[in-house]
């Protein structure tokens, strides 16, 4: 990590949680640019969405526990440390 993505990091994490939710909003977004409008945005995240219980409910897929979920993330940040 470069002290100025350090430098960064600390000063985005001493934002509000509504001023980093906006900033992390404007960086995903400089990632992939789109011509998609905000309506077209949230129809494409509705029919994910759509998708995604759809393949729940067909048993094509199987969720996870919280507690599973919890669990690896927590391995991965204590190895990345």
């Amino acid at each position: 990590m470069t002290a100025r993505r350090d430098e960064l990091a600390q000063a985005a994490l001493a934002l509000q949680p509504d001023e980093r939710a906006a900033l992390v909003s404007e960086l995903l977004s400089s990632l992939e640019p789109t011509d998609a409008g905000p309506a077209e945005i949230e129809s494409a995240w509705a029919d994910e969405a759509t998708r995604r219980a759809d393949e729940l409910h067909s048993g094509a897929v199987e969720g996870e526990t919280w507690e599973n979920v919890r669990s690896r993330i927590e391995d991965r940040i204590t190895k990345a440390k």
